[in-house]
């Protein structure tokens, strides 16, 4: 079982993750932009961030390069 961090924009899709990865066992939590996402990442580094590149705010890029830096 892995925590896992969702980071989409669009909220369907990002819900149908979470959803399909916690009935597959996962501990699963989801944000809806970089900036949310880095907030959380504050609170807790999971096993696993799955993100999207195109979002506003803080686009999955910079979310990666922030958070190698931890």
């Amino acid at each position: 079982m892995a925590d896992i961090l969702i980071v989409d924009d669009d909220d369907e899709l990002r819900q149908l993750m979470c959803k399909s990865l916690s009935l597959a066992g996962h501990v699963v939590s989801g944000a809806a932009n970089g900036v949310e996402a880095a907030r959380h990442l504050r609170a807790q580094i999971p096993d696993l961030i799955v993100t999207d590149i195109i979002m506003p705010d803080m686009d999955g890029l910079q979310l990666i390069r922030e958070t190698k830096g931890k």
